[in-house]
C-alpha cells in the first residue's frame, strides 16, 4: 500500500489532513460506526437519520473509500 514506513505520528496528521474531504455525515457515521466508545449499530444510525440501514451501510462504505483513496495519494506523493 505505502512505498516506505510511515510513523503513527505521520498516518495521524495525514488523516487528519484528509478528513474535510467527507461530508459532515460521512464523518458522522464514520465516528458513531468505529468510536470505542460510542459504536453504534446501522440501524441505530439509520432512524437517527430516518433513512434505510442498507443506505447508511452504503455511506459508510464510499466514506471509507474516500479516505483510503485520499491516503493513498497522499502517500505516493511523498
Amino acid at each position: 500500500m505505502f512505498s516506505r514506513n510511515y510513523n503513527l505520528e505521520e498516518l495521524f496528521e495525514a488523516f487528519y489532513d484528509i478528513l474535510p474531504i467527507l461530508s459532515e455525515r460521512e464523518r458522522h457515521i464514520l465516528f458513531a460506526r468505529y468510536s470505542e466508545k460510542h459504536h453504534r449499530t446501522l440501524r441505530d444510525l439509520a432512524e437517527e437519520y430516518a433513512i434505510s440501514h442498507e443506505r447508511i451501510r452504503q455511506i459508510e462504505q464510499n466514506a471509507l473509500k474516500k479516505l483510503r483513496q485520499a491516503l493513498n495519494n497522499k502517500f505516493s506523493e511523498k
